[in-house]
């Protein structure tokens, strides 16, 4: 059996992310404007791949930490999603891909990332940028080019092995 280097990193990707990021909504500050969900729904994985156009690294990576991460910080404190991750690949390591990062959003229940009010989290989390401007530097700095759904079919942990 051949896997292809991208079926690799997907398998790299959400092996890292199950023993590192898929923790108990309670250890990432709770619901607090939902109703509990409960602890036996399945939880899965969105994993977007994307490119990073060449020079356009450090812009990613200040985007992801700068812009995306105070807003997927309100997503987890408001309950809508478990954690998120972004990563960059490290293996193998040549660069017949160009840069490879991806990003890594967990959810309790089915993802539904057309509920998602991304305008409205801008807002809060960035008032004094407009929407257009984000979404502008996201597109100039990386392309998605594939997205993945994973469900989690079992974990181990440790307590509190969840990240900031």
């Amino acid at each position: 059996m051949t896997f292809s280097v991208r079926q690799l990193i997907g398998a790299v990707v959400v092996s890292f992310s199950i023993g590192a990021l898929v923790v108990p909504v309670a250890t990432q500050g709770g619901q607090a404007n939902q109703a509990p969900v409960p602890a036996n729904q399945p939880r899965f994985m969105m994993v977007e791949f994307m490119k990073v156009a060449p020079g356009k690294e450090n812009d990613w990576m200040k985007l992801e930490r700068e812009t995306w991460k105070p807003m997927h910080e309100m997503r987890v404190k408001d309950g809508n999603i478990l954690s998120w991750a972004a990563l960059a690949q490290v293996m193998p390591g040549d660069e017949s891909n160009g840069p490879v990062v991806a990003t890594v959003t967990t959810f309790r229940g089915w993802p539904d990332p057309t509920k998602t009010d991304w305008e409205g989290l801008i807002k809060k989390a960035h008032p004094q940028t407009p929407p257009d401007t984000i979404f502008n530097q996201a597109e100039s700095a990386r392309k998605i080019v594939r997205s993945e759904i994973w469900q989690v079919i079992d974990q181990t942990a440790t307590p509190g092995s969840g990240t900031k």
